[in-house]
This record gives structure tokens, sequence and C-alpha cells, in this order.
């Protein structure tokens, strides 16, 4: 090997990738009440987030829509289309 190579990449034994999971496995440690509550919190937050951003896009046509059956109705109406109409 010259000064020049690359050092050759490491081996790599799959069985040394079980043992982190092992000592995961056998903790038995709860999580305190105070992450708990952060974790609602944060989750509480990113809902209505959501929600808050989904009415304010569906506004706008949502009005637009009852805008247009308003002045259907009193075109309707004013043209003598109407339901009510006297004989």
């Amino acid at each position: 090997m010259s000064a020049g190579d690359p050092p050759p990449p490491p081996s790599h034994d799959p069985a040394d990738d079980d043992a982190p999971i092992e000592l995961l496995r056998t903790q038995t440690h709860e999580p305190s009440g105070e992450f708990l509550q952060r974790i609602r919190r944060t989750i509480h937050r990113r809902t209505a987030t959501s929600q808050l951003a989904s009415f304010t896009w569906h506004l706008p046509g949502t009005i637009l829509i009852e805008i247009a059956g308003l002045l259907r109705h009193f075109v309707s109406t004013a043209s003598g289309g109407g339901k009510d109409k006297e004989k």
C-alpha cells in the first residue's frame, strides 16, 4: 500500500448491530410525566395549526360558493322566477 492509497474500509459484522437493540430492550425506565405532557402539547399544537391551515385554505372557496348562491337566488326572485309567485 502506498502513501496515496485510501485506507481499506472497516469490516462490518451484522451481529454487532443487535447489541444496542438488546440493551434498549432490557431497559425498563418509564418516561416522566413532564416529558409526556410536552409531547402531548406538541401534538396538540401541530394539530391545531393543521386545522387552521386547512380552514384558511378552504374558506375563500366556501365564501365564493355562498355568494354565488345568494346572487342566483337574488336574480331569480328579482326576475319573477321565485317560488312565491302570485297568480
